[in-house]
């Protein structure tokens, strides 16, 4: 997932994975929770955007890894969907 010890302090609590959310498994119980948010300007939070970003990246990179290696491996996917 990702390195809750390499966020910020304000950060820590920002993201909630969805198995902490729900009492029971579901397929989609590793991703993080987004939440539902009525207005457009509450759509533009780094907490929104950055869960729907999150939750987008291929599996095989969610997997605990080191900054370097995540960064080669996006760079990599972004440049091949280009």
């Amino acid at each position: 997932m990702f390195h809750v010890c390499d966020l910020p302090e304000v950060y820590c609590n920002y993201f909630i994975v969805n198995k902490s959310v729900h009492n029971y498994d579901t397929r989609q119980s590793n991703y993080l929770h987004i939440h539902y948010i009525k207005k457009s300007f509450g759509q533009r939070t780094v907490q929104h955007i950055g869960s729907i970003l999150w939750n987008s990246v291929p599996p095989v990179l969610k997997v605990y890894m080191s900054k370097h290696d995540l960064k080669v491996n996006l760079k990599c996917i972004c440049f091949q969907k280009w």
